[in-house]
């Protein structure tokens, strides 16, 4: 047993190997840990934003949709930060009206 379980972890533990699906992405919170912006389900400001979003591996170099979802999420915090900025200026009770996603 010990025999098999080395090879398996030296097969497991070489090079090419992605941690994938840890915090998956899914819209539905029973379904995944972030929705489509990165964002924790039902905790307020925490993102995560990489490999652990994808709910597979692909056949192509994973570095690629961390490079997309990356500035993505970069233009989400932007706009969220704006309209914050925004309904502040406006007074308490428009800011209470807005729902920051």
């Amino acid at each position: 047993m010990a025999v098999e379980r080395r090879a398996h972890l030296a097969i497991v533990l070489s090079g090419g190997w992605h941690h994938i699906g840890t915090t998956r992405m899914h819209a539905d919170r029973r379904q995944g840990v972030v929705d489509e912006n990165c964002h924790l389900h039902g905790l307020g400001n925490l993102y995560v934003v990489g490999l652990p979003c994808n709910r597979t591996a692909g056949s192509a170099n994973t570095t690629l949709t961390v490079m997309a979802l990356s500035p993505r999420l970069s233009d989400h915090l932007q706009t969220k930060l704006a309209l914050k900025g925004a309904t502040q200026a406006l007074g308490r009770g428009a800011a209470t009206r807005v729902a920051i996603l």
